[in-house]
């Protein structure tokens, strides 16, 4: 019996792995990749429509849009081994302001930094 269920645990774990990196790949290359939530402290939530997921060196770079008032922003997230690195927000091509970054699920919580590395 057990002959028969490791193969199967192996198996079952290869097939998941398999469609989890071919999901992945079909995000990245999607029209409309998944957005993500992002709550500005003293602000509204907001919805992040990415736009770019790229991934260099074991780092993912999330690149999306946002309309928060009249101007439209950018929002980069570095993400690595599941942690979120940074966080820039900026209006244009003007750097705004960096922020600190939590991640719970699929909603980034972000402060506003002091414009150092955080």
């Amino acid at each position: 019996m057990n002959i028969r269920v490791i193969p199967t645990i192996l198996l079952l774990t290869n097939i998941l792995s398999t469609s989890s990196s071919a999901a992945n790949d079909g995000d990245a290359d999607a029209s409309k990749p998944p957005g993500f939530k992002v709550d500005f402290y003293n602000a509204v939530s907001q919805e992040i429509d990415i736009v770019t997921i790229t991934e260099q060196n074991g780092r993912q770079r999330y690149e999306g849009v946002y309309y928060h008032a009249a101007p439209k922003s950018t929002v980069t997230v570095e993400v690595y081994e599941g942690e979120v690195l940074l966080a820039v927000v900026a209006t244009t091509d003007e750097l705004v302001s960096k922020f600190k970054v939590e991640k719970d699920a699929k909603r980034y919580v972000i402060q506003w930094g002091t414009g150092e590395e955080l």
